[in-house]
């Protein structure tokens, strides 16, 4: 059984590596080497400076949430745990391991509790992204007709229902609690949950805000390295194909490693029908991918390496995490 994983594995790599060479094949390999080795240093630097002020948002998003459940919990430590977590889901598919890295780093019993946390924050950063996301696609899709224009179609109004029914999931907590009592085995889900009534409209449109402000700053990195490939890109198509890139990817479920692809397919196919250079979507996009998951895997690192965890009953962690941080009480 344990070849299964390591199958499934092989196969992401195996696409993920493909699409990338086919990507690159696209944006044209000249192109690319051209626009890299003029592209401009101030900019590039301008980018990597946005990083701090991103994660500090999102710190922000997360350390709003922990309170409710941990109300003394200091800002530092819940960046510690933000930063533990993406070290964590750097290796596990799909990010997943996000959610135990965080849960398990705070000195809290009820780790499915934080683990719930993780998920309201992706909620609310998801709705603030394919809220803003939808309207662009529609109005690309009114002004430059795509092709498969009926499957993009699909997707704009599966972008209405999701973000509709986020935002109404975070604007109405309670009844999403009394939702989940009456599910099977509700009763035991509801015992984690109970922060949903604790928190308030306030709290929720701050965490709103917040998550804007956070998906403004992704935007504007995303730009600023644009314009650092192509110094003379239009603003307005460029941000449209910002807005779409993201769209695309927290919408489209990812089947490579990393979700690494997806974004970059995204880019070359946007940026290329709103007539940018597919070479500085991708070159732009790959940065990006840095940016929001390179660095911060490598920044959690530490805090990784400071992890102790115990596995309470019924939540399961990765196989390799149980053997690198145990708990100081366990005997091995």
């Amino acid at each position: 059984m344990r070849r299964l994983p390591r199958l499934s594995w092989l196969l992401q790599a195996v696409l993920t590596a493909g699409l990338l060479v086919l990507l690159v094949r696209l944006a044209d390999p000249a192109q690319i080497v051209r626009l890299a080795a003029a592209a401009s240093l101030p900019m590039l630097l301008l980018a990597l400076a946005l990083l701090p002020l991103n994660l500090l948002l999102e710190g922000s998003m997360w350390h709003l949430l922990v309170r409710l459940e941990i109300p003394d919990q200091p800002f530092r430590r819940s960046l510690g745990a933000m930063l533990c977590g993406y070290a964590v889901g750097f290796f596990t598919p799909s990010s997943v391991g996000e959610f135990a890295g965080r849960a398990f780093y705070l000195p809290h019993d009820d780790k499915w509790a934080l683990s719930a946390m993780v998920l309201a924050e992706r909620m609310a950063a998801m709705a603030v992204v394919v809220i803003p996301g939808a309207g662009a696609l529609a109005l690309v899709l009114a002004h430059r007709p795509l092709p498969f224009a009926d499957a993009w179609a699909a997707l704009l109004l599966m972008g209405v229902l999701t973000g509709g029914g986020l935002a109404a999931v975070l604007l109405m907590p309670r009844p999403v609690y009394r939702l989940v009592g009456r599910l099977p085995r509700g009763h035991r889900a509801q015992h984690h949950l109970g922060f949903l009534l604790t928190i308030r409209h306030g709290r929720i449109a701050a965490l709103l805000g917040l998550g804007l402000l956070r998906y403004a700053g992704y935007v504007a990195q995303f730009f600023v390295l644009v314009r650092a490939f192509l110094p003379d890109a239009p603003l307005w198509e460029s941000l449209q194909g910002v807005m779409l890139v993201f769209y695309t990817k927290f919408l489209i479920p990812s089947i490579t490693l990393l979700d690494l692809g997806i974004r970059e397919g995204a880019s070359v196919f946007f940026f290329g029908h709103l007539g940018l250079p597919d070479a500085v979507g991708l070159q732009a996009s790959l940065l990006v991918f840095a940016l929001h998951l390179l660095i911060p895997a490598a920044l959690g690192l530490p805090f990784l390496l400071r992890l102790r965890v115990s596995r309470p009953e019924g939540f399961a962690l990765p196989a390799w995490l149980r053997r690198r941080a145990l708990s100081p009480d366990d005997p091995r």
